[in-house]
């Protein structure tokens, strides 16, 4: 059932489904690109803060073995600047230790700080309680003391570094895993949007582009006077099918009208001929009566045998008249009836004309939003660049993080492996747009060829409704002559009644001859000149009823190049 939905969409919607489909992906894979580089921006002041705390743990060490240099220079030589100088190391060594109180978070580490916060405790007060107010010996002893808590301390701050070193490790790890997983996300998210947005209109370019070439086909067979052409079976109801099912009644009914038409014009050709030999009989007839007028001229005394003569030969052809007449009107029913077929065959063919022009204009739409695709892939490489852009700038911070561990020494090792990692997945990202710009740019090749074959097929579509057009000149022809044949059939029957009136007045000019002898002579140049007329009415029928059977067999002609 959905795939019977999906056929009957129009061609427009088809399209738009393909460019939604498409920009969606694209836009979902923008979005969680987005949210992985979050967070390796957020993995990376990671980094940044457990590097600064290895840093710190790297002054703390040295200031506590300042302190102690400091007190051995009391000793030597006891100053005030001496205990100042103290006084600062210990206030720098109290900042350094309040911060990393809050970001030691093992259980192992807390207590070893806590070991450390104790011995520098002691260091203190043995400076300012036992070796500054107190005798020489006194402080020597006191210097053994502090120079006994040396090397303790010093093994708790390589231990608490040790820690911050794995710790390091572990987020510098999940930085990579996050930027591998991004790169990763990225290529494929694009990659099957591209993919399946390409895909999908080219199936549908395909469908309508075979659709129309068995339209195209079917139409040129029939502009070529072919219609027992195989009739179009499409299935769905979008703007191809619907003129596919306008094409198959269309020539249906044009069969109906052509094998009509043909009928008719035999029907009228043979009229037309029985038409023109009653015409060539009647004016015999004439003739014969002019001669019998000529004898009775000559001779009062033949004057009821030549009129008896007369009554018969006008009997025949008043039954000559009456045969024109009932075929007369069988020719004029006939006449009518190929008008009426004539005009359904031209309203049917300005149909189809109609219905070719929708699918032009389908076909140019569909060739419009092919080329928007082309404009959405050129955003598609705008956004790409827009990351290639975010993958220089992370590359840049990696340089100055890797300064930065330069700066710090032998604390900023870690952080150093960190920035070169991250730089390298920097370049790998690079890579990746590089390498998705030339599948976008391969995509944008093909969405092109596509739209160059929809053209074709606009051309072939503008090709079928000239071919029609010219099929509908030809129905115009026809629909002219047999208007033209309609009038003469007109003329001819004006013509019967003519010579049927004249018959009449022969008739009785006939009985006034042979009731009232004394007014023989006027009566005979009465029907003299009504036989006269009568002759050259017969002759104008003749003519009518050849230049009729002319028009019929010009219209079988016409009709011939159609095969039914």
């Amino acid at each position: 059932m959905s795939f019977l939905r999906w056929k009957n969409l129009k061609i427009g919607l088809k399209y738009n489904f393909a460019l939604f489909t498409t920009i969606l992906l694209v836009i979902f894979a923008a979005a969680y690109v987005t949210m992985s580089l979050y967070q390796i921006r957020d993995a990376i002041d990671e980094i940044q803060t457990v590097s600064s705390r290895a840093v710190q743990l790297t002054q703390m060490s040295a200031i506590f073995k300042s302190k102690e240099l400091v007190i051995l220079d009391y000793i030597s030589l006891p100053r005030e600047r001496l205990v100042n100088e103290y006084k600062a190391l210990q206030e720098e060594f109290n900042a350094l230790q309040e911060s990393l109180r809050a970001n030691i978070h093992t259980r192992d580490g807390f207590d070893m700080f806590s070991i450390i916060e104790k011995n520098n405790e002691t260091v203190d007060d043995a400076f300012h309680n036992e070796i500054i107010p107190k005798s020489e010996e006194e402080a020597i002893m006191a210097i053994v003391k502090v120079s006994g808590l040396r090397d303790p301390t010093e093994l708790l701050f390589e231990r608490i570094k040790d820690e911050v070193d794995e710790e390091m490790e572990l987020v510098i790890h999940a930085a990579s895993q996050d930027v591998q997983n991004a790169i990763v996300s990225l290529i494929i998210s694009i990659i099957s949007a591209l993919t399946l947005g390409t895909v999908i209109v080219f199936l549908i370019s395909r469908n309508i582009s075979r659709n129309l070439y068995k339209v195209v086909n079917v139409l040129n067979q029939i502009s070529d006077g072919n219609l027992n052409v195989e009739t179009i079976r499409f299935d769905g109801k979008d703007e191809v099918a619907q003129l596919s099912g306008s094409i198959n009644k269309t020539l249906l009914e044009l069969k109906g009208i052509i094998r009509g038409i043909k009928e008719a014009a035999d029907k009228v050709e043979s009229e037309s001929t029985e038409m023109k030999r009653v015409a060539v009989e009647g004016n015999s007839g004439i003739g014969h009566i002019s001669d019998t007028m000529t004898q009775m001229s000559a001779g009062a005394e033949e004057q009821a045998s030549s009129a008896s003569d007369i009554a018969g030969s006008i009997s025949a052809l008043s039954g000559l008249i009456e045969t024109a007449n009932q075929n007369q009107d069988d020719l004029q029913n006939s006449s009518e009836d190929i008008l009426k077929v004539v005009g359904n065959g031209t309203r049917q063919m300005e149909d189809s004309v109609d219905k070719m022009q929708q699918i032009h204009d389908v076909f140019q739409d569909t060739v419009q939003k092919v080329r928007i695709f082309d404009e959405r892939l050129d955003k598609i490489s705008d956004l790409i660049q827009i990351i290639n852009t975010i993958a220089k700038q992370t590359n840049l911070l990696a340089l100055n993080a890797a300064i930065e561990a330069a700066r710090a020494g032998e604390a900023g090792k870690g952080f150093a492996v960190v920035s070169d990692e991250i730089r390298k997945l920097s370049e790998q990202v690079a890579k990746s747009v590089r390498e998705i710009t030339d599948m976008v740019t391969r995509i944008q090749a093909e969405s092109k060829f596509i739209a160059d074959s929809l053209e074709n097929g606009y051309e072939n579509v503008r090709e079928g409704t000239a071919n029609i057009q010219v099929t509908g000149e030809i129905f115009n022809r026809i629909q002219s002559e047999v208007y033209s044949m309609v009038d003469k059939v007109n003329h001819v029957s004006a013509g019967l009644e003519e010579i049927s009136d004249n018959v009449q007045k022969v008739n009785t000019a006939v009985e006034n001859v042979a009731a009232i002898s004394e007014e023989n002579s006027a009566g005979i140049e009465e029907t003299a000149a009504s036989i006269s007329r009568q002759n050259e009415l017969m002759n104008t029928i003749a003519d009518n009823a050849g230049v009729l059977s002319l028009s019929a067999e010009r219209l079988k002609q016409m009709t011939g190049r159609f095969q039914v």
